[in-house]
């Protein structure tokens, strides 16, 4: 291809071995080189990108683990960025969401909110803090308890990592115990005032 006058990029070519007897990536450009406007030969440029190679595929492989892990959680679980668009949602935020909404506004796409949500904590987040909270899901009268951590990117950017766990089945059982208990102090209390007329007579 140089002979006919192309220029040739090869990215992250690798080599079972090269100088000094070991493997790795090589970046590789080659320009051809004139003569009275004909192609008389080339210059080749091999760049060492083995470091560079292998960060990339450690990072990859990072990447593909925690999502992974993300992917396996059964509570529902995303991410956004500082402008609160969704960047990321797990299998389970999508199938409480019924869509994946990567790429909406959050309070939309979750609450179904046409503003940001009073309760929002990122400005909380920002700071570094992990903030929990309980809310009540006004799409399908949940309740939750929300954990919020802080992710912080390479390039100096933060997203907000948002995960739902549901505690609605505990909430019911708090609500009859507390119930239970109510009634427990109306009859003791009923039970004070009988005696007292009893003593009376």
């Amino acid at each position: 291809k140089v002979l006919q006058g192309k220029y040739v990029v090869l990215e992250d070519v690798y080599f079972p071995e090269f100088t000094g007897g070991h493997s790795g990536y090589q970046s590789i450009k080659a320009v051809p080189t004139y003569k009275k406007k004909e192609v008389v030969g080339g210059i080749l440029i091999r760049e060492d990108v083995t470091k560079r190679k292998h960060a990339e595929n450690a990072l990859r492989e990072s990447e593909e683990k925690y999502r992974s892990m993300m992917e396996s959680m059964k509570d529902a679980s995303y991410i956004c960025s500082s402008d609160l668009h969704i960047e990321y949602m797990n299998t389970a935020m999508i199938n409480r969401t019924g869509a994946d909404a990567t790429g909406e506004l959050c309070y939309k796409a979750i609450y179904d909110m046409d503003k940001k949500c009073s309760w929002c904590v990122f400005d909380k987040i920002k700071k570094g803090d992990h903030v929990d909270y309980e809310v009540a899901d006004p799409k399908d009268n949940h309740y939750y308890s929300v954990t919020n951590s802080l992710i912080s990117h390479s390039n100096g950017t933060i997203s907000k990592l948002t995960i739902f766990h549901d505690i609605t089945q505990i909430k019911n059982i708090e609500a009859q115990l507390q119930q239970a208990q109510k009634m427990e102090s109306i009859g003791t209390l009923a039970g004070g005032i009988a005696h007292d007329f009893n003593n009376i007579l």
